[in-house]
């Protein structure tokens, strides 16, 4: 990988996407390959499932970047990176996002990293192994699914709604109800949902719940250069500093829609319930 500085700034070579596209690719083969009744679960806490799945890719990824970089790695499966200071300049990963998925046999997971500069993702890539997608941005180079790029239609209004139910409930069931929603998609993975926007598979998703950095870093800097919005259900900017927690999500194919749905959530008084 060619990790070059100048000015304090970490300039990526093209063929560093490949590097970790190349690793990543590895990954997703032993994931797909792994043997359902060999996943054991380590704790589940609130929703949040850990297996020894989760253990083995997070150990493959930190190996490899290791191999490719001096940089620090930031991971949800590594208390002691999360209990740190963070660093200026940074990888931050998430192993298996969409973990539950896996175990149940859905193809909705994806591995991915992103390099975080001055509280901004820089660089990013998002694995989908069951379909082998591979979603990737460079900071003002655009976004790309499989090397195509990816753009958005900047006049579109919403008309489809990603989450992760079989049917829409609560909120987005009320969001569909009363706005020009008409198609709903499921999908398990927090950054696959946020990709799906991005390759415009989706015009909308947002969580009301919490989310973590890991989440969303590499799929919010893919969305953001292929013309759409990531930001909190307020409209405000989401930078990766201090707490790695975010109370909740907004992600738009377009500023339109951002602006549509944000008018719609005050509307409805905040999506109550």
């Amino acid at each position: 990988m060619k990790l070059s500085c100048k000015k304090g700034h970490i300039l990526l070579e093209t063929d560093s996407i490949d590097d970790i596209k190349e690793f990543l690719s590895a990954l997703g083969k032993k994931l797909v390959a792994f043997s359902p009744e060999k996943i054991e679960t380590v704790s589940e806490i609130n929703e949040n499932l850990k297996t020894n799945i989760d253990q083995i890719a997070h150990d493959f990824m930190i190996e490899k970047l290791n191999l490719l970089s001096k940089l620090p790695v930031i991971s949800e499966e590594d208390p002691i990176s999360i209990s740190k200071p963070r660093p200026n300049k940074y990888w931050i990963i998430d192993p298996i996002d969409g973990t539950r998925s896996l175990v149940n046999g859905y193809q909705t997971y994806v591995c991915q990293v992103a390099l975080i500069e001055n509280a901004m993702p820089i660089m990013s890539v998002v694995y989908e192994p069951a379909l082998n997608n591979f979603y990737h941005s460079i900071k003002g180079r655009g976004s790309y699914k499989n090397d195509q790029k990816l753009n958005s239609n900047p006049q579109k209004l919403p008309d489809s709604i990603i989450d992760n139910y079989p049917e829409p409930i609560s909120s987005i069931k009320n969001l569909i109800e009363n706005t020009s929603i008409s198609k709903y998609l499921e999908c398990g993975s927090i950054a696959l949902k946020m990709c799906r926007v991005a390759d415009m598979s989706a015009d909308l998703f947002l969580k009301k719940t919490r989310v973590f950095d890991w989440d969303i870093a590499p799929a919010a800097l893919i969305v953001q250069e292929m013309g759409g919005v990531v930001k909190t259900l307020s409209g405000n900017q989401i930078l990766y500093e201090g707490n790695f927690k975010k109370d909740n999500l907004l992600v738009s194919a377009n500023q339109s829609i951002h602006e549509y749905t944000l008018g719609k959530i005050k509307e409805l008084n905040g999506f109550n319930d």
